[in-house]
């Protein structure tokens, strides 16, 4: 089982290679899942994930990004949740790692954003386009 370090250095231990049931709790890294291809694995995200707007508008709701509806949340039967420290409440974060494989963003610099970037790309098997998106930021960013 591959395991992997979240940005507040928890391990994350996931039962797949790759996880197949997504679910975002932080309206940011959803559009990142967007953006790495991952439409038919995004399982569910919460009321607040509104980009890009056509393919949110297909997706289960799981409340909100402090109101955590969590029957809901447990119907998606999720293999990996995303949420963020500061989006999400350390008492949700807790509650969801006690069943779930849960990875949580602190992103304060634009070195963790792209830290961030690389290892969603790399929990998901999309490393080659969170490659090229961390570049492109870098890029822009000089």
């Amino acid at each position: 089982m591959p395991s992997f370090t979240d940005q507040l250095q928890r391990t994350v231990v996931l039962k797949e290679a790759i996880p197949q049931r997504i679910v975002s709790l932080v309206p940011s890294i959803t559009e990142l899942l967007f953006d790495l291809g991952l439409d038919k694995r995004i399982a569910g995200i919460t009321k607040f994930c509104n980009e890009p707007s056509a393919a949110c508008a297909l997706k289960p709701k799981v409340g909100g990004t402090k109101n955590i509806g969590h029957a809901s949340l447990s119907s998606l039967q999720p293999d990996l949740i995303i949420a963020n420290k500061e989006e999400n409440t350390p008492e949700d974060i807790a509650q969801l790692s006690s069943i779930y494989p849960v990875w949580v963003s602190d992103v304060n610099t634009f070195d963790d954003a792209l830290a961030m970037i690389d290892s969603i790309g790399t929990m998901t098997g999309t490393q080659s386009l969170s490659t090229g998106i961390t570049k492109q930021i870098g890029r822009a960013h000089v």
